[in-house]
Parts: C-alpha cells; structure tokens; sequence
C-alpha cells in the first residue's frame, strides 16, 4: 500500500470483516494481516500523537477522524482491551492537545493547537461522526453519544449554510470575516485562499463531496441493538427506527425537536408483546434527568445508558426529559464558550453578504462581512445576572439566527482596542487578555446556537464584574 490508503485502512479493515462475516472466506482475514503490516502505525501516533516518518501524514486531521476508527474495527479480531478503549484515549488526548472551542479539535489541514481562530476541515467532521460509530459499537461508552450530539449540532451545523447549498472548508470558534483571502492570511497549515468561503466548493474539492454523509451518519446510528437483544437510543433528535424482537416486530419513533426542546417521548407500536432491554442514554450535562414508562416514574441515577427491561406492548410510551441549564466552559486558550447541551452559543452577529462568483441562484460564491459589533467580552461576577435562557416558537428550520428557537442572554463588555488584524482578514489571537482592564458600559449580549450563522464569537474573553 501507498500513501492515503496506509493512512486510512481501517475502512479497509472494516469492509474485510462485513464481508467475512457474510462468506466466512479465511483469505479475507489474511488480507487484513498484511494490510496492517503495511499501514501507519495508528496505535503507536495515538498514544502520544508524535508523528514517526515512516507514517503517512499521521496528523492530516481527515486522516486521524478515519483512523479513530482503526482500534475498534482491530478489536473484533483481537479482543485485545488496548484496542477496546485506544480510540477514547485518544479521543482525550486530542482534546488536552488539539482541543477547539467547539468541540472536537483543529485541523486546518494538520492538528494545529488550540488556537480559538484555527478550526477544523469539514471532511473531519463528517469522517469523525463515522468513526465514533464503531467506537460506540465496541465501548459502549455513553459520553460517545454526548460527544455525537456536539459534533453534529454544533460542529455539523456550524459548517453549512441552512439550506445546505453551501460550506465552509474549514469552522472556527470565531470567525468575524468571510470570504476569499491572500493565501497564508489566515495562518493555515494549508491555507487554500477560500477555505472561509462560503461556497458549493469552498476549498478543496474532496468537502463538497463527502459532507452529505454526516447528517445521514448521525441519524443511521442514533439507535443501535445490544449484545443481548436489546435496543439503545445512543443519539438523540426526531427519528424512528424498526427492528425484531424474538417473533415480534417494533417501530419506535422518537418524538421531539431535540437539541432545541428537552422532552422526547419514545413511542412504540408491535404486531405483539416482547420483552427486551430498552436503553436510553442519559446526557452528562443533564443533571435533573426525569424518565416515565406509561406515566410512572422510572428512577435515574445519572449519566449513562438507563436501561429498562420489561414486556413492551403496543402503544407503550417512554418520556425522557433532559432539561439543563445554560453553562460557562472554560477554553485553553483562557477564552470561555457558552453551551447549553450539546448547543455552543455565539453571539448574535449582522452578516452582510456579497456576491463574490455568480452561480445559479441559490448556490451562489459569497463573502460575509460583519455588520454589528463583535468584539465582546462576557462579563461575570455576583452582580451579573446568570445567563438566561429564552424560548421561542419552533420555525420550519431551525438554524436561522432570525428564528432560532433557543436564544441566551448575557452580559457583556465591548473591548475597542480587540480589532481584526493583517487588512481585515484575520481575527488578532490570542483571546485579548491585555485588553481586560478596558471598561465600557456593560451591554445585553444575544446568543444564538453557533450552527445559526457562519459569522461567530463563540470563545469570548471573560471579564470579571466591577
């Protein structure tokens, strides 16, 4: 093997084993012994993420997403425990290294830092909800499913436009200009000149193709069966799913707006009575979980998968309810993001477009400008008020800024001396610490879910009340 196929042969490993498993042909297994004789050294890069030179671009971020992939597609053949938990140690050691603001960490094309103005190829993002996949198929790890949530509702989202028309290359943090810039503006490993476009086929092309997998990823493995005949609802949003039950056959659908509405009612519909295991997974964030089967309360003892097992009937009905309240997450960079759930918030910015390449309408090339100020610093302290949570009617599409369901106020401080930096292309970086003694009067700030807008200052600097 050569170059990307020695960086990216778990998905190699994991179409061997689909099809050994349907032929039981020995020589496919062979061939799986020979290919990770030739492949980068994945377990050796994850343990510490040092690169070797004998690997292929070992710390290409598309290429660490697809091969997070490679110790729990390793694991059905092993059995091995280091290939049961090597991928969730390197999950964290991505994040103490890499980590982003938004969740998941930088890759702009190569694992950069934890800068708040660096972010991460839309490819990974996809490619890393994929993975985690088969990472929750071998672990069985419940915070896998937070970390599914995030990545697609805050990361996923972030990257698109609303109508999916359009995308970005790369999403960060913050971002208060959009558009086509000198290449090496903006301080990427790979800076292509329209990696912040907003574009059918901002940067390069490889994006435009593999981002409809994502949304489709997500909602195929919200649900998944357990080793003892069960079902798990791993992933949350509005989604059905059938599956057999001994003799009998289930449909289940799963009612709600979820991430924008904290109750899901899971409705159960059978040709005839079964018992099973029926899993819910219970959000880390959620502290005040509430969870009833036909009416009754069920008791829930925190973070995890809930599982209830009993006969299920036809017309049977679980409410979960997830409520939690919105939360300061400091950042490495000493900036914090405000989340609520899997939902990172940004502020609520005016963005002025314009057209930079005419296409048919609707999937025009266009630049962003801000057209409201940005450089805002959360301020807290025993005389702010926590931040506030306030909802709205739920719109056909939700990640418009206009009509977002979900908005949270804060307070805030405008820093004048915070400026976009090099021709106003580029964000100034670090988080303006030098400018925490300015004081300006103290604002009512807009927050809005981060995937509503492709301008975002989602890691903020922090100031502390007077």
């Amino acid at each position: 093997m050569f170059e990307w196929a020695r960086a990216r042969v778990a998905d190699q490993i994991e179409i061997l084993h689909w099809l050994y498993n349907l032929t039981d042909e020995q020589f496919l297994l062979d061939l799986e012994d020979t290919l990770v004789s030739q492949a980068n050294d994945w377990p050796r890069f994850f343990s510490s993420l040092d690169p070797d030179e004998t690997d292929f671009r070992p710390t290409h971020a598309v290429n660490v997403s697809q091969a997070m992939k490679y110790h729990p597609v390793r694991f059905q053949r092993t059995g091995q425990e280091a290939d049961r938990v090597g991928a969730l140690n390197a999950i964290q050691l991505l994040r103490e290294k890499h980590g982003l603001a938004l969740g998941m960490w930088s890759g702009t094309e190569t694992l950069a830092d934890q800068s708040d103005t660096q972010g991460v190829e839309l490819c990974s993002i996809v490619e890393q909800l994929l993975s985690n996949a088969s990472i929750l198929k071998v672990s069985a790890d419940a915070a896998l499913g937070d970390e599914q949530e995030r990545i697609a509702f805050s990361l996923l989202s972030a990257s698109m436009t609303a109508d999916l028309h359009q995308h970005q290359y790369y999403t960060l943090p913050n971002a208060i200009s959009a558009g086509q810039n000198r290449v090496g503006d903006l301080q990427f490993a790979d800076d292509h000149g329209d990696d912040l476009l907003v574009s059918p086929h901002a940067g390069f092309h490889c994006c435009c193709y593999n981002l409809h997998m994502g949304w489709p990823k997500y909602v195929q493995y919200c649900w998944m069966l357990t080793a003892d005949g069960g079902l798990a609802a791993v992933a949350h949003g509005p989604s059905t799913v059938s599956f057999s039950a001994g003799e009998a056959s289930f449909t289940i659908t799963a009612l709600t707006e979820y991430p924008f509405e904290d109750d899901i009612r899971y409705r159960f519909e059978s040709d005839q009575p079964a018992e099973f295991p029926f899993l819910v997974r219970v959000p880390a964030w959620c502290s005040r979980p509430r969870v009833s089967v036909n009416g009754v309360p069920v008791a829930v003892d925190g973070p995890g998968f809930l599982r209830i097992e009993r006969l299920w009937s036809h017309g049977d009905e679980v409410v979960a309810n997830f409520e939690c309240e919105p939360a300061l997450k400091k950042n490495a960079s000493g900036s914090v993001t405000v989340w609520r759930g899997p939902l990172a918030f940004s502020l609520r910015i005016e963005q002025n477009r314009r057209i930079v390449t005419p296409q048919p309408p609707g999937f025009e090339e266009f630049g962003l400008d801000a057209g409201s100020p940005w450089n805002y610093a959360i301020v807290t302290g025993k005389s702010v008020a926590d931040l506030s949570l306030e909802r709205r009617e739920m719109p056909a599409n939700p990640w418009r800024p206009e009509t977002t369901p979900l908005v949270i106020r804060a307070k805030g401080q405008r820093l004048e001396g915070w400026r976009m930096a090099e021709g106003h292309v580029r964000m100034e970086t670090p988080a303006p610490s030098k400018f925490k003694d300015e004081r300006s009067d103290l604002e009512d700030l807009l927050l809005v879910p981060c995937g509503t807008q492709t301008l975002r200052l989602t890691a903020f600097p922090v100031l502390e009340a007077e």
